[in-house]
Order: C-alpha cells, then structure tokens, then sequence
C-alpha cells in the first residue's frame, strides 16, 4: 500500500479534506500560471502543463466534495 494512502487513512476527515482544498488551491495556481506562459507565447508546452494542473484541481476539489458528503 502506498505510503500516502497509508497517512490520509490516519488523518480525521476534516484533515483530509482541508489537504486536498489546499492541494487543489495549489494545482489552480500553477495552472493559471502555466496558461498565462502559454498566451504569452513562452512556449506551447505549457498548455498542455496548464490542462494536466486543472485537471488536478478538479480531482482534489471532487474527492473533497466526496468527503464532506460522509460528514
């Protein structure tokens, strides 16, 4: 079993979801940054970087959704 899954087992629930709302806010940031790179013409890689970290957001915020419906 992975390690993260192991220490979000031992975390009450509120823990897990303010975890995941801050890995969330952090993923919109970087993707906000990556897409203003990319409009600005600093590369087009960073659309791609910018798709992955909204993406990484939603998760974070759906499975955060998930756990406050348990509360």
């Amino acid at each position: 079993v992975c390690k993260v899954v192991e220490n979000m087992a031992k975390l009450s629930i509120e823990s897990q979801i303010a975890k995941y709302e801050h890995t969330a806010d952090f993923c919109k940031q970087k993707a906000d940054r990556c897409w203003a790179y990319a409009k600005n013409d600093k590369g087009d890689h960073y659309y791609e970087e910018a798709r992955h970290y909204y993406e990484k957001e939603k998760e974070n915020r759906e499975k955060a959704a998930a756990l406050r419906a348990k509360l």
